[in-house]
């Protein structure tokens, strides 16, 4: 009788754990859809959105508690970034346009330039080439040191290279 009312204080103790942990499990498996569930769902869309760069993913919301609070904020940040993001291209494409533009612009100037430079390099050669020789022959002229038929020559050689230029 003793060992009869142990063994059945034992099935029943050994019952009351085995229903205790079904229990236990049953519970332990709700809660975790309750409260893992929406958290590791949004550790999964902030993983796609670091994977991918794609801001315009959401967080789905699994209530209105404190993990659904937590996902419309979650969501307000990817919603900022995708604005700054699209903002962000936009100055970069407009900057490339302008540097795309300075650059053209830089290469004309650059062109203008050396057009100037060869312009000036030739208009200073044409009027040396024929100044050279007139300002020989007036030296000369000035120093009265030449006949009369030298001067002529040298009045020719004046008028000659004057000609051109005018």
């Amino acid at each position: 009788p003793m060992y009869a009312r142990l063994r059945l204080y034992a099935i029943v103790a050994l019952g009351g754990l085995l229903l205790s942990l079904l229990v236990a499990l049953i519970l332990s498996s709700l809660l975790q859809r309750v409260v893992s569930a929406p958290i590791l769902d949004l550790a999964h869309t902030a993983r796609a959105v670091s994977e991918t760069k794609d801001y315009s993913r959401r967080g789905r919301k699994h209530g209105e508690d404190e993990m659904g609070l937590l996902t419309d904020r979650f969501n307000e940040m990817l919603e900022q970034i995708e604005i700054r993001t699209l903002e962000l291209g936009k100055a970069n494409e407009a900057l490339h346009v302008e540097i795309a533009e300075r650059t053209r612009a830089q290469r004309e100037a650059q062109d203008a330039n050396r057009a100037k430079d060869e312009f000036l390099a030739t208009l200073s050669h044409e009027l040396r080439t024929p100044l050279t020789p007139m300002l020989a022959w007036v030296r000369l002229l000035r120093s009265r040191k030449v006949d009369e038929a030298t001067a002529g020559h040298g009045l020719e050689v004046i008028e000659r290279c004057v000609r051109p230029q005018t």
